[in-house]
């Protein structure tokens, strides 16, 4: 008997381009300088443990480069428009 199931959203369910998203908020340079502060830092998989608050999470990605402070609040706070729907897991889980 199944008991759990566990979806893998990102990257799987989801669609997720981070450099895509970035490119639509930046120019090159400062798209690169904010995914290295957040998404390339090590810091973005805090979120998955969800230990840390918002706020302490993003002390931590405005350490890894101060300079673009706004611009990664900015793309924090826009994260949403990053994720992309997939239309194949509708057919799997609509069975």
């Amino acid at each position: 008997m199944i008991k759990n199931v566990v979806f893998d959203i990102g990257l799987v369910l989801l669609g997720f381009d981070v450099k895509k998203y970035l490119l639509s908020l930046f120019d090159e340079e400062t798209a690169m300088r904010v995914a290295k502060a957040v998404f390339l830092s090590g810091y973005w998989h805090e979120i998955d443990r969800a230990v840390l608050s918002e706020d302490e999470l993003l002390d931590l990605f405005f350490s890894a480069d101060p300079g673009v402070k706004e611009e990664i609040r900015t793309a924090y706070d826009r994260i949403g428009e990053c994720v992309e729907r997939r239309s194949w897991p509708i057919q799997v889980i609509d069975g």
